[in-house]
C-alpha cells in the first residue's frame, strides 16, 4: 500500500509486539528473534491493552486448552480494536486438536478472515518474520484538531488517515448527508519540507467491504484506464481498512463545478464529448459483443427490486397512467429475448453528482459500483439522472411531464434527437440528452438494447425514497415508473415476449 520510504518514516514508532497467554519454555527464543528484527516482545495480561495499540505492530495469542474461555474473551474484548489500528494478530496452538478448536472459535466469533492462520507450535523465527514484515499503516494521531463534531468512529479513522496533520477542516460534499459519507478535507501538516498547507483531500468513511471494493476497482478499472487528470487519485497510505469500517482518501477535484451547472450554460457538446470520448474512451475500447437477457447481465435485483417500490409511489404511478405491478414489469424484463450488446467496463452509477467539470474536462468520481456490463448502461443512467432529478434551480414541474413524454416516447428512444428548435426553460436538458444519446446509439447493436436499459434505469429511479418535503421529487419518481411501464410493454409486444 505504501512506498518503503513512507512506511519506514512511520513504522519506526510501531515496534511493540504483545504476547498474551501461556508462556512457553522457548519464550527466550521468541524474544531473541523479535530483537533481531528491532522489535520489542512484551508479555501483556490483556487489561487496558487498547491504550498501547497505537505503538503496537502485532499480537501473539498463546491458546491454553485448559482455559478455552480466555481466548474467546480476548478475541471479543480487543481484536476488533486491534484490527482497526492495523495490528497483526497471531494465534499459537500446542497441537492439532487445539488448532482445530481455535479455528472453530474464530468462525464462531466471525474473526476468521481477520486473524493470521493459527499454527501448531511454529518456530519463533516464523512468527517474528510475519510480524516484522506486516505493514500496520499509520499510528493514531491523538492531537488532530477539527474533528470534534464527528462521531467516535469517524474521529478514529480521521486520526489515523491524517496522522501527520495538526488539523483538518471538513466539508460535506453530499447534500444533507453526514460529512463523513463524502467530504472535502483541508489539512494542515505538522512537518513538511514544502510547507504546512497541501492541496485539499477528499475522504469517505463506509463499511470496510465497500472501501475494499472501491480500492480494488481503482486497481482493476481506473489506474490504467481513466486519465489521471480526469479522476481523483487515491492516497493509498491514508486509506485505512479496519474491522467493520474504513476510510478512503484521495486528492480533491479542485476548481470544478457540478455537471448540472455546466450543462445549464449550454456546454453539453464539449462536456459530453469529454466524458465519453476522453474519460471513458479506454473502457469503450475494451468492448466485446455478447448476447444475453439485459436484465440478467446488468444485475437483476441490483437494478430493480420490485419490493422497494412503496405502495404510495405505486399508487401515484397508477394515478398517472400505470396499470401493472412492479413484479409484473420485472417478469416482463426477465422474459425478454436475448439481445446483442457491447460489453465492457462501466461506471455503474453514472449520474450528475458523480461527474465534475473543470474547464472543458469531465471528471469522474466514485467508482464503488464499477464493473463489466453493457456500454449503453452508463449513458442511460446519466440521462435518466439528469431528466428526473429535482435541484434547487429546477423544482417547477410546469412543462416537465410533456418533455418527458416526448423524450421517452417510442419515436425518439430509438433514433438521435434533433437540436432544440426553440428557446425554452429546459432547452439545456433536451440538448444534453441529445448529446448523450448520440454516443449511446453509436454503441447500440440491437433494436431495443438502449430502450430496455433506459427502462431499467427508470424503474431503478422509481424505487428510491423521495426527498424530504419535495412533492416534485416524489412525482418524478412515480412518473419514471409510468414511462418505464410504457417502454417495457412496447418492447415486449414487439419482441414477442408479451403475455396478457
Amino acid at each position: 500500500m505504501a512506498s518503503a520510504s513512507t512506511a519506514n518514516m512511520i513504522d519506526d514508532t510501531r515496534k511493540r509486539v504483545l504476547w498474551i497467554g501461556t508462556i512457553p519454555p522457548n519464550f527466550k527464543d521468541f524474544e531473541q528473534e523479535f530483537e533481531r528484527r528491532e522489535l520489542s516482545l512484551e508479555v501483556h495480561d490483556g487489561i487496558n491493552i487498547r491504550d498501547v495499540f497505537a505503538t503496537t505492530r502485532g499480537i501473539v495469542l498463546k491458546y491454553n486448552p485448559k482455559k478455552p474461555g480466555a481466548l474467546k474473551k480476548h478475541i471479543e474484548d480487543f481484536c476488533s480494536a486491534a484490527i482497526d489500528h492495523g495490528v497483526m494478530i497471531n494465534i499459537i496452538a500446542e497441537d492439532s486438536n487445539a488448532q482445530q478448536r481455535v479455528e472453530e472459535l474464530l468462525i464462531e466469533t466471525q474473526f476468521k478472515d481477520y486473524v493470521s492462520q493459527p499454527r501448531t507450535d511454529p518456530p519463533p523465527y516464523e512468527i517474528a518474520n510475519k510480524i516484522a514484515h506486516h505493514e500496520p499503516g499509520p499510528r493514531l494521531n491523538p492531537s488532530l484538531d477539527g474533528i470534534e463534531a464527528l462521531d467516535d468512529t469517524a474521529q478514529f479513522f480521521f486520526k489515523r488517515a491524517f496522522w501527520d496533520c495538526r488539523s483538518v477542516q471538513i466539508k460535506s460534499m453530499d447534500d444533507g448527508l453526514s460529512a463523513t459519507n463524502a467530504c472535502s478535507v483541508q489539512a494542515v501538516f505538522k512537518n513538511s519540507l514544502a510547507g504546512p498547507r497541501p492541496l485539499p483531500f477528499f475522504a469517505k468513511i463506509d463499511d470496510v467491504e465497500k472501501i475494499n471494493k472501491e480500492l480494488d476497482h481503482y486497481k482493476q478499472y481506473v489506474f490504467h484506464f481513466i486519465p489521471f487528470n480526469l479522476r481523483p487519485n487515491i492516497d493509498s497510505y491514508r486509506c485505512i481498512r479496519g474491522h467493520k469500517k474504513g476510510i478512503l482518501v484521495g486528492n480533491f477535484v479542485e476548481q470544478s463545478e457540478p455537471l448540472w451547472d455546466a450543462l445549464r450554460r449550454g456546454n453539453a457538446p464539449t462536456i459530453i464529448y469529454s466524458l465519453f470520448d476522453n474519460a471513458l474512451r479506454s473502457w469503450r475500447m475494451q468492448a466485446v459483443q455478447k448476447e444475453d437477457n439485459l436484465l440478467k447481465c446488468i444485475g437483476d435485483v441490483e437494478v430493480f427490486d420490485p419490493s422497494r417500490v412503496s405502495s404510495v409511489r405505486l399508487e401515484r404511478a397508477h394515478a398517472n397512467g400505470a396499470t401493472r405491478k412492479p413484479h409484473e414489469l420485472h417478469d416482463l424484463l426477465a422474459r425478454l429475448p436475448k439481445q446483442k450488446y457491447l460489453d465492457g467496463p462501466i461506471h455503474g452509477d453514472l449520474h450528475a453528482k458523480n461527474v465534475m467539470v473543470r474547464g472543458g474536462d469531465a471528471i469522474l468520481i466514485d467508482f464503488a459500483l464499477t464493473r463489466s456490463g453493457p456500454l449503453v448502461a452508463d449513458p442511460a443512467s446519466l440521462e435518466v439522472g439528469l431528466a428526473f432529478e429535482v435541484t434547487d434551480k429546477d423544482d417547477d414541474d410546469s412543462g416537465w411531464k410533456e418533455l418527458m413524454d416526448t423524450l421517452y416516447s417510442t419515436e425518439w428512444l430509438g433514433k438521435p434527437l434533433p437540436p432544440a428548435r426553440e428557446p425554452r426553460p429546459r432547452e439545456w436538458l433536451w440538448n444534453a440528452i441529445r448529446q448523450i444519446r448520440l454516443f449511446a446509439l453509436s454503441e447500440k447493436t440491437s433494436a431495443y438494447e438502449y430502450s430496455t436499459v433506459v427502462a431499467m434505469c427508470l424503474l431503478r429511479r422509481s424505487m428510491y425514497s423521495g426527498k424530504l418535503n419535495s412533492d416534485s421529487d416524489d412525482f418524478r419518481k412515480a412518473y419514471a415508473y409510468v414511462l418505464a411501464e410504457k417502454i417495457i410493454v412496447d418492447i415486449a409486444k414487439n419482441s414477442g415476449a408479451h403475455k396478457s
